[in-house]
């Protein structure tokens, strides 16, 4: 539709120069070459001077693989005007596939050169800190992080992301991939990235094609990340990327760039670089700077990149690069690591090995024993809950004393560890949450060999860092049991209004924890209200609740609870302080306020 417009736009206004720009990049951005090529010889025609469209019509040229003619038309547009850097790469190109190497490199050369001279011009630099970027450090995988974005169904990116995160666990043992994807993305392959290791980052669909491209560079201001390599999902990391890595690492240098083929005529190729956080601001205020002019195509990212980045990256960067090698000081790639003859460093795996097995699952089904994490700041509210869903579906239920005894015995070891290995980098609360994750596993594979379905734990810790992590982890849900704050007030007997408030306060962050999971998580987190298990209710939540984990519930079983306590006592002062706080997530969970 959009493209019968342009075309009558261009036949009404009797062949408009910029009709038929606006025409040729369109179909040129659906993939559509050979239409644009011919609305860019409609356009010669009629305006044979215009040396923009003499440009383009050398690149599709080139990308209809007429190559002899694409050079022709572009050494002449070249001789006109040297500057234009987007006539270098596709004589590079162009020179490359014709086996003329040494124009390919020359044309190459300009085109970085000229790129840098102009994003060097406009592009804000971001300050350096003066001291030399921290040692880098194997003692926290998820600190270092592989980024990626992922979207859609298209099988060369599922399967290279499930390549790479594969390939990730030998070629980068001491890195963590990281997947950025919307609810496009299976969720036979969203498990499958977890089984592998892979953090899952949740986001809305990309309102604009560029949008998803982008959302792998968020890592670069995360204050949970120290190193980050951008990489492409349908490129699988290797061996000669790693070797190059670790000489970054060792170089005393904020940020690494690769170059490895002639097509890599690029200041910062999107899907090959990383670097050091504490650099760059989010993501959101370096996008406010970038105004393009020109209109988005596929390689927005590299624009992107060019103008916002590449500034900034000069100043502390090491350049691998293979073809160009030397140009803006650049070097070449170390002797060890190297690849087989046609392989390179960011190659299009599904075009090269388009035969290797799949490696997605071919059913929905999760294997093995599930995990239930009930998390609540109340005791009275998950032990219920825990007992209801016991008797309910069978699952096994652990009591708070037993995995409060679990896990402060895993803090104390965890501490005493610290001490005496003399490292300050994790607290005993972090190292007590890798534990108790290698626990769970472990607590897993049991409950699997002894035909144990589900087991639930309960969580009653007022701080809940460790549970995003939890999420993350394949078969492990979390389950918020919600209790009326004031209730749990009462209960606890409580008789000062700063108890009072440190009640609220641990309230309503339990509650935006776990929002904020469901958001990054969909699909492992749910919440139940304590208030919902009155006989009238309770088996309209239970039953939510068991679809929810997945459960088969026990028919021939009824589940007699115990008695809800609501409504409980309280002073008026120290009502008034738990809601004043919480009065925003109250109304949401549809709990009612005093007047």
């Amino acid at each position: 539709m959009q493209k019968q417009a342009l075309k009558r736009a261009v036949e009404q206004q009797n062949g408009v120069l910029d009709s038929f720009k606006r025409l040729a990049l369109y179909e040129y951005s659906s993939g559509d070459y050979k239409s644009s090529l011919a609305t860019l010889d409609q356009a010669s025609g009629q305006f044979p001077d215009d040396i923009e469209i003499e440009e383009n019509r050398g690149v599709m040229l080139r990308l209809i693989g007429k190559l002899p003619e694409a050079v022709e038309c572009l050494e002449r547009v070249y001789s006109l005007d040297p500057s234009r850097a987007n006539v270098c790469d596709a004589l590079a190109h162009s020179y490359a596939i014709l086996g003329n190497a040494d124009r390919a490199i020359f044309y190459g050369r300009k085109s970085l050169e000229r790129k840098d001279e102009v994003a060097c011009s406009k592009g804000e630099i971001w300050e350096l800190p003066d001291e030399l970027p921290p040692a880098f450090s194997t003692e926290d995988c998820s600190r270092n992080v592989i980024s990626f974005s992922l979207w859609g169904e298209n099988p060369r990116y599922l399967k290279g992301a499930l390549r790479n995160a594969a390939a990730a666990i030998d070629i980068y043992p001491a890195w963590t991939c990281r997947f950025y994807v919307d609810d496009s993305v299976p969720l036979k392959v969203v498990d499958q990235l977890k089984r592998l290791g892979s953090q899952i980052k949740r986001r809305d669909r990309p309102a604009t094609f560029f949008d998803g491209l982008l959302w792998r560079f968020e890592v670069i201001s995360d204050p949970g990340v120290a190193r980050f390599l951008i990489r492409d999902c349908d490129s699988v990391v290797n061996v000669k990327e790693r070797v190059a890595t670790d000489e970054w690492l060792a170089s005393g240098k904020w940020f690494h760039a690769m170059r490895d083929f002639y097509s890599h005529s690029e200041l910062l190729l999107a899907g090959m670089w990383g670097g050091t956080t504490g650099v760059f601001p989010d993501l959101d205020v370096i996008r406010q700077s970038f105004h393009p002019d020109t209109a988005p195509t596929r390689t927005y990212d590299q624009l992107f990149l060019r103008e916002c980045f590449w500034p900034t990256v000069k100043q502390s960067v090491l350049v691998h690069d293979s073809v160009f090698t030397g140009a803006l000081g650049s070097v070449p790639f170390p002797s060890l690591g190297g690849l087989p003859p046609r392989s390179h460093v960011g190659q299009n795996e599904a075009a090269v090995r388009p035969d290797v097995p799949t490696l997605i699952p071919d059913d929905d089904g999760i294997p093995g024993a599930k995990i239930v994490v009930l998390s609540g700041i109340d005791v009275r509210a998950v032990e219920l809950v825990g007992n209801a869903l016991a008797k309910a579906t069978g699952l096994v239920f652990v009591s708070d004393q037993n995995t409060e005894a679990i896990r402060d015995s895993a803090e104390e070891l965890a501490n005493v560890l610290q001490a005496y290995l003399g490292r300050a980098e994790r607290s005993g609360e972090e190292a007590s949450t890798a534990l108790m994750e290698s626990s769970l596993h472990v607590l897993a594979q049991e409950a699997e060999s002894q035909s144990i379905h589900c087991v639930a734990i309960a969580d009653f810790r007022e701080s809940m860092d460790s549970l995003e992590r939890l999420a993350e982890r394949r078969g492990v849900k979390i389950l918020g049991v919600i209790r009326d704050p004031r209730d749990t007030a009462s209960d606890r007997r409580l008789s000062k209004s700063e108890e009072c408030k440190e009640v609220a306060l641990n309230w309503n962050e339990h509650v935006d924890r776990l929002s904020s999971i469901h958001r990054d998580q969909p699909g492992s987190v749910d919440i139940i209200r304590y208030e919902d298990l009155t006989p009238a209710k309770a088996a309209k939540a239970l039953n939510r609740i068991i679809q929810f984990l997945a459960l088969k519930p026990q028919d021939s079983t009824r589940v007699h609870l115990e008695p809800v306590d609501t409504g409980k006592p309280l002073p008026s002062e120290m009502k008034k302080v738990i809601e004043e706080a919480t009065m925003v997530n109250m109304r949401k969970l549809k709990y009612s306020i005093s007047n």
